[in-house]
C-alpha cells in the first residue's frame, strides 16, 4: 500500500473507524480480526491483529484459544 497513498490513507481511515474504541472493546475486535484472518488465510493480517491483541492486554494464552469451541 506504500507505493499507492490514496489507498494507504483511505484503507487507514477504514481501519480507525472499524477498530476504533466504541461499544466494543478493542481487545476483542482484535481476537475477531485474528480469526477472520486466519479462516481467510492472511498471515499478515494474522500477525498484526495478535500483536495489537498482546498490545491490549489480551493474553498469548487467550489468542491460542481463540479457535476453542
Amino acid at each position: 500500500m506504500a507505493h499507492w497513498p490514496e489507498l494507504l490513507k483511505s484503507f487507514s481511515a477504514l481501519t480507525g473507524t472499524v477498530l476504533g474504541p466504541e461499544e466494543v472493546d478493542p481487545g476483542l475486535k482484535q481476537l475477531v480480526a485474528f480469526v477472520v484472518s486466519n479462516a481467510v488465510g492472511c498471515r499478515y493480517c494474522q500477525a498484526h491483529s495478535s500483536h495489537n491483541a498482546m498490545r491490549l492486554g489480551i493474553t498469548e494464552e487467550k489468542i491460542h484459544s481463540a479457535f476453542e469451541v
